[in-house]
């Protein structure tokens, strides 16, 4: 019988040793989400064997790979964490994140109850799943979203949990809202009223297809970027002058509770302007200047970004 989304769930658990293994007894990450679609897209190539009938012969499967996103509101909870060190290719030290060069690799899994008859599960696997990029938006009205990025290996369909698995609580802390939240941007920044704001992370992570393997092989990752989308009503010409001069800036963003306490604390130590466009958009509509930022590498500071977060969940 057909099953409602809000019955799905999605948890992850660390693959370890080489070549990565799912653990024996694994205790799986599950996830805060409002919204998923990964799914695994095979590779098929139409046979270009001739036939007298003229028709087509054959679809042969040559590969495949598994992609998607993952949406969710922004709060503190352990699968937050975990696919944003992974996403930087960090580590959580002292409650602080910074850009590293790791690559973790997971077994993803989607649980559907009641397939194929009541009672019973449907469990969708990937393994060698990586998580290659994040987002976060912040837009007055609306709690904080974002969405993860992943891509894997082949699709493998159970009936069954995996034996000695558990699947501890998600957490229930309270989703953070854009009315909480502190941007810094310059000097020009301090008076500026922001209408929206979406960072971006990325790690280029990329699947190999290799000879004897069908789908994903071996995953690698690309070099660590960042990149800052933000809104504001337009009041002065700083911004652009800076855009001009290709003058560097510090950028932060700090996202608290409703008591006021930071849970997650961005800092970009040296960013430039790429766009600053001026906008007039029609009658009745406010002048916004939308601001494309690239977040670079200090060389004073050793990151592009650094993330601080209040407590371990």
């Amino acid at each position: 019988m057909p099953i409602s989304a809000d019955s799905a769930s999605l948890a992850i658990v660390a693959m370890t040793g080489t070549p990565p293994t799912v653990p024996a007894t694994p205790v799986f990450i599950s996830a805060r989400m409002t919204g998923e679609a990964v799914n695994y897209a095979p590779t098929t190539t139409t046979s270009g064997e001739l036939d007298p009938s003229m028709q087509v012969r054959d679809s042969i499967l040559t590969g495949g790979e598994t992609t998607g996103d993952i949406s969710y509101e922004v709060s503190t909870n352990d699968f937050f964490e975990t696919a944003m060190a992974a996403v930087f290719g960090g580590t959580w030290t002292a409650d602080v994140l910074e850009p590293g060069t790791l690559l973790p690799q997971y077994l993803l899994e989607k649980k559907f109850p009641d397939i194929p008859t009541v009672g019973s599960t449907a469990y969708h696997r990937f393994e060698n799943t990586v998580f290659s990029g994040m987002t976060m938006e912040v837009t007055p009205g609306a709690p904080i979203t974002g969405s993860l990025s992943v891509s894997g290996g082949v699709l493998e369909l159970d009936t069954t949990q995996i034996t000695g698995a558990t699947y501890p609580s998600a957490g229930d802390d309270a989703i953070l809202v854009p009315s909480d939240v502190t941007i810094a941007m310059d000097a020009w920044g301090a008076t500026s009223c922001f209408g929206t704001l979406t960072m971006t992370f990325d790690n280029a992570a990329r699947g190999l297809q290799c000879i004897g393997t069908l789908g994903t092989a071996q995953q690698v990752r690309g070099r660590f970027n960042c990149t800052i989308e933000a809104e504001a009503y337009y009041s002065n010409d700083a911004p652009l002058q800076e855009l001009l001069d290709q003058d560097g800036f510090p950028v932060s963003v700090v996202m608290s509770d409703s008591a006021g306490v930071p849970q997650y604390t961005f800092v970009f130590p040296y960013c430039k302007l790429t766009a600053a466009p001026v906008n007039a958009a029609g009658t009745d509509t406010d002048v916004i200047i939308a601001l494309s930022i690239q977040a670079l590498y200090s060389e004073a500071d050793g990151y592009t970004c650094q993330v601080t977060r209040a407590t371990t969940p």
